[in-house]
């Protein structure tokens, strides 16, 4: 950082510490400790003290990017040509994104700026190390205690083979799969995640009782953000799905044990075996949720509505799962019935 100075006056055998102020006068200190190590110790403090002052904010408050890259600075020991360079990405995502703040970046926009350099045929070694910059900020601003929120890019990184391409499962597919395989646990799997957009883990936790058939609802026990616990239309085309196969309780997707009721079914290993069998093309389970929202944005519906469907905190995170490139805007129901846009 820099900042504050350590010197010993002539004859004196105790350490003091002078710091520049902001009106340009500088203020000392008498450390009374004669060891150095002790010293750079209290120094260190006294410095952290002074960024925090300076830059350090509550949860409810807001830390624009430039003066995030000044805190950062001053916690480096000194400046290197690769700084030059963080600097230089860390000012390109923020132009990019088009945040002001810091706080309102979320994971979604670190993984747009990781495509949007794939797009623009950066080598996925660079598209890591940029993306590795970005973080190191956040970083050392979260353990410094001077930025109380999370870090967007941890754990962002694309694979030398570029980032895994969605998948969209044609609809028409979807249903033929399910028509094969009625009343059986892939079929329940198809029905939830295909055309209510549930999780995996919501899926494993969906029961009959948390269909409300008189009014039309579906309670997802939501497994990601308390925003994704949610009451959800339970639209036609689901109903006609669920309703001849009707219990009063129990899981949708049932229990399977080895004999003692201990092991629910693998829906992963399931999924693998039925798509495997009705000859989809390598898709996860969790496609199936892509293809909800992708249908959703060919049936007409606004990204806020597909949003508040597939229970995303932004409009930003919907454009990931729904594929552009395969919708087709028609108006009809979700079963593909003409005559009108499908129930909300």
């Amino acid at each position: 950082m820099g900042t504050v100075t350590l010197y010993r006056p002539r004859g004196k055998k105790i350490w003091y510490a002078k710091w520049l102020m902001p009106d340009g006068r500088y203020k000392k200190r008498s450390l009374k400790i004669e060891d150095r190590k002790l010293a750079e110790q209290v120094k260190r403090q006294i410095e952290e003290s002074m960024l925090k002052q300076e830059f350090g904010i509550k949860q409810s408050e807001s830390m624009r990017y430039q003066a995030a890259w000044t805190a950062y600075e001053k916690l480096l020991p000194k400046i290197t040509p690769a700084q030059a360079i963080q600097k230089v990405v860390w000012t390109r995502f923020f132009e990019f994104c088009g945040h002001a703040t810091i706080n309102k970046v979320i994971r979604a926009d670190a993984t747009m700026f990781m495509k949007r350099l794939v797009s623009e045929n950066y080598a996925p070694a660079t598209v890591n190390l940029y993306l590795l910059y970005c973080s190191r900020v956040y970083k050392a601003l979260i353990d410094e205690e001077l930025y109380s929120g999370s870090n967007p890019f941890a754990g962002r990184r694309v694979s030398d083979t570029g980032p895994r391409k969605m998948r969209v499962i044609a609809w028409e597919v979807i249903e033929r799969m399910m028509d094969a395989e009625a009343g059986s646990p892939s079929y329940f799997i198809a029905a939830l995640g295909g055309m209510l957009g549930m999780r995996k883990g919501e899926i494993d936790r969906a029961k009959w009782e948390d269909i409300d058939w008189e009014r039309g609802e579906v309670l997802v026990r939501g497994t990601k953000t308390d925003g994704s616990l949610a009451v959800l239309p339970l639209h036609s085309a689901l109903r006609a799905r669920l309703e001849p196969f009707k219990r009063t309780s129990g899981y949708i997707v049932e229990y399977r044990s080895n004999g003692d009721g201990r092991y629910r079914c693998d829906m992963q290993y399931l999924w693998a075996a039925t798509r495997k069998k009705h000859g989809i093309p390598e898709a996860r389970l969790h496609d199936l949720r892509h293809s909800f929202a992708t249908r959703l944005l060919a049936l007409g519906y606004s990204m806020t509505d597909i949003a508040k469907m597939m229970r995303h905190t932004s409009t930003r995170m919907t454009e990931r799962y729904a594929d552009l490139r395969t919708v087709k805007v028609v108006i009809g129901d979700i079963s593909g019935a003409a005559g009108g846009q499908a129930e909300k």
